[in-house]
């Protein structure tokens, strides 16, 4: 059985799903700079260096989901919202602890995950659920 595609499906990117995709690239480049603070004078040179290098993998990871996001996959902001729905809750208490040790990329992390809730939120309006739906 074939899914129903609404008629009425949206042809262009629903301002929703724009303000999304601006929301969660910000949140990546804000999570750059976060992580860069906090490895920053912390950590030796070699683990600096693999600690940037890992998070260029993770950045990499996150910008392709974004992209597929930004294409009207839907799997891709299923994905998302799986990963917002299991890792807020851990995230808001350790981002609070580490706003209290560390204030600049504890603040950048929470803003961060606000960014994604936020996003999140806006993919499953109305207008970007039928702009998800329209015929590839």
């Amino acid at each position: 059985m074939e899914p129903v595609i609404e008629q009425d499906a949206p042809v262009t990117r629903p301002s929703q799903v724009t303000r999304a995709v601006q929301l969660l690239t910000c949140g990546l480049v804000i999570g750059f700079i976060a992580t860069a603070i906090r490895l920053w004078g912390h950590v030796p040179m070699l683990s600096l260096v693999l600690g940037l290098l890992m998070l260029l993998v993770f950045l990499s990871l996150c910008f392709f989901l974004i992209r597929k996001i930004a294409a009207g996959r839907n799997w891709a902001r299923i994905v998302l919202l799986v990963l917002v729905i299991l890792g807020t809750p851990f995230a808001i208490p350790a981002y609070i602890a580490e706003a209290r040790v560390n204030v600049v990329p504890g603040v950048l992390s929470i803003i961060i995950v606000v960014l994604q809730v936020i996003a999140t939120v806006l993919l499953f309006l109305p207008p970007a659920n039928r702009w998800f739906r329209k015929p590839s």
